[in-house]
């Protein structure tokens, strides 16, 4: 079981957090992007279509960012396998394999605008209920820190720290926007 969040913001610091850091001597290495073709953004435009049809509701206010939740479950399909992990990569890129899409995302989000005017910022992490029996594969880290800069952290879900942890993450991440996410995390 994971929570991912994913934010655009203004402003990215280091986060301090009591859970225990999966990331912590994984550093990322130098990598190829793939500029953007008529592939990706056929793919992306349907993905974004498909959102915008089932999350919008009539007489209602929604803000729905399709990048936000394509970065997102693309870093949480870096872990999948097998079936699970061909039917992300359908959704996700419409044909296109993981391993290009991760390279698609990489070249996008590195030409987001970074100036004095304009500047989106993209943090990202992902918190695993911490099991004995589950540990992440190195190179499911590896690629989160290579092409999506995430933070992935291992937590007791069963504590009150945890949500605490996640609230603070996101407060600094968000440039101190968002002070709250969570109240609690469900012991499902």
């Amino acid at each position: 079981a994971a929570i991912m969040f994913f934010f655009f913001f203004f402003s990215f610091k280091a986060v301090e957090v009591k859970a225990q850091d999966l990331m912590k001597g994984v550093k990322s290495s130098e990598t190829q992007g793939k500029n953007p073709d008529s592939a990706f953004t056929s793919s992306i435009g349907k993905l974004s279509i498909d959102l915008f049809k089932k999350g919008v509701r009539q007489d209602e206010n929604s803000l729905i960012s399709p990048t936000s939740i394509l970065l997102a479950l693309s870093m949480t399909a870096n872990g999948a396998d097998g079936n699970t992990r061909k039917e992300m990569e359908q959704l996700l890129g419409q044909g296109i394999s993981l391993e290009d899409l991760n390279k698609y995302l990489y070249t996008y989000v590195e030409a987001l605008p970074n100036s004095k005017k304009t500047q989106i910022n993209i943090a990202n992490s992902i918190w695993l209920r911490d099991e004995e029996s589950f540990k992440p594969k190195e190179e499911f880290l590896q690629t989160n820190a290579d092409y999506y800069k995430a933070a992935i952290y291992k937590a007791d879900f069963s504590s009150q720290g945890t949500a605490q942890d996640i609230n603070n993450w996101v407060n600094k991440n968000t440039n101190k926007m968002i002070d709250k996410i969570v109240d609690e995390i469900s012991a499902d």
